[in-house]
């Protein structure tokens, strides 16, 4: 005897993961480095850098790791305390290994557990290692040289291969007194003519 069989199939979809408070997705932290700003030099053995770190996802979870990157590789981390949503945090980092030449740093914030890769990512900032000091020439006028003036201009040129010469950090003294205020100063050279007989 013949018995028909029905077969009912269901599909259905899988079941999706329960929406997140408001249904809003999580969002990276946000990270950036407070200090040095960028094109920093320094002929220093450490370096702090300041980095600040805030979460994003509103109000929802914390940031758990900050890193700190030298050329892509991670030379500090820190680990956040719990319910911290904000902060900055200090990296000391050791340079007095390292050759002169020019240093990239970024941080790196999490989001919770690393692994679920919540990340947010800093701009990155150059950081000029340059211990050589610069070189000065061209002093005018010469050592024991006869001047036919009482009002000579005293002048000097510098030059720096590294980090260039700051125009901020000349000084110049004449018979032990700071006349750099009254001087021409550039990051090439400075300049000086004594208004009165010296």
């Amino acid at each position: 005897m013949f018995v028909p069989i029905l077969l009912l199939v269901v599909a259905a979809h899988a079941a999706a993961a329960p929406p997140l408070s408001g249904g809003v997705p999580p969002v990276a932290p946000l990270v950036s480095i407070v200090s040095p700003a960028d094109g920093f030099a320094t002929n220093a053995a450490t370096l702090g850098v300041v980095v600040s770190f805030e979460a994003k996802d509103d109000g929802r979870g914390n940031v758990q790791d900050v890193d700190l990157l030298r050329d892509g590789a991670v030379v500090g981390t820190f680990r956040n305390a719990p319910q911290e949503k904000h902060g900055t945090h200090v990296f000391e980092t050791d340079l007095s290994s390292l050759p002169e030449g020019v240093y990239v740093f970024r941080a790196e914030a999490y989001q919770g557990d690393r692994r679920a890769g919540l990340r947010g990512v800093s701009g990155e900032v150059r950081v000029v290692l340059d211990r050589t000091p610069p070189e000065i020439s061209d002093l005018l006028p010469p050592a024991a040289a006869i001047l036919g003036t009482a009002r000579p201009t005293i002048s000097a040129s510098y030059v720096d291969e590294g980090a260039g010469v700051d125009a901020a950090s000349v000084v110049l003294t004449l018979a032990g007194s700071d006349v750099t205020a009254q001087s021409s100063v550039t990051a090439g050279g400075v300049s000086f003519t004594p208004v009165s007989d010296l």
